[in-house]
């Protein structure tokens, strides 16, 4: 029963996923700032993890002083890697945005390797292998590829592998949860995220006049989709 409730939940989670990236391409399109929507989202979490911790979800604990430069480090990528992967999607092709983001996880178990000395196993392996190839062969009909977004997309994942070894660093190392990692993390991230807007994002004296209807739907419809 567990091995079928596994493969349900896999399955649920693929299906959102891809139905996740198909609609944040159709919200770029009423809101065509992939910036200042990783922000949005960033301030949105910040106020829903408060509301959590007030109706008794989780303690909050500061991150030990040992921890404090790992933090830090974890806030810069973490800020940066979501902002730099909704704009991978939006200056990318969806293929070009999938082939990239296989390589977060080969990236991240190198950059495990290199700074903690932790090994995978040989059936982690084979395992990372198989699903690189699977997702390999099931986007390479619709791979478009330019210059910058080449530089974003590769700045993704190398932002993205750091700030998954560095987070699961700190809540072992520093004794934390996750909600109380990003209990500390979600402010100061969404204030530096507010630095990459005029950074990454085109347009922003349009920031004024986009459909914001289309766009309030469309963000419904992406928080029922990822509640799934």
């Amino acid at each position: 029963m567990s091995i079928a409730r596994n493969a349900a939940l896999l399955s649920a989670n693929f299906v959102a996923a891809i139905m996740c990236i198909s609609l944040n391409r159709e919200t770029f399109k009423s809101f065509p700032f992939p910036a200042a929507l990783t922000t949005l989202h960033y301030a949105v979490a910040a106020i829903a993890i408060e509301f959590v911790h007030v109706a008794g979800g989780f303690e909050k604990r500061p991150v030990p002083l040992t921890q404090r430069h790992n933090f830090y480090l974890l806030v810069c990528c973490w800020s940066a890697c979501n902002a730099l992967s909704n704009v991978s999607l939006d200056r990318n092709s969806v293929g070009f945005y999938q082939l990239v983001k296989i390589l977060v996880t080969p990236s991240l178990v190198a950059f495990d390797f290199v700074v903690y000395g932790r090994r995978t196993t040989l059936l982690q392996g084979v395992a990372l292998v198989l699903a690189c190839l699977g997702v390999g062969v099931a986007s390479v009909d619709d791979v478009q590829v330019n210059a910058y977004g080449a530089l974003i997309a590769c700045s993704a994942v190398i932002t993205a592998a750091a700030q998954k070894v560095l987070n699961m660093h700190v809540q072992q190392v520093g004794g934390l949860s996750a909600l109380q990692v990003l209990s500390n993390a979600l402010p100061a991230m969404t204030l530096l995220s507010l630095a990459y807007v005029p950074l990454l994002d085109r347009d922003l004296p349009h920031l004024t006049t986009c459909d914001w209807v289309r766009f309030s739907r469309q963000t419904e419809m992406k928080i029922g989709i990822s509640r799934c």
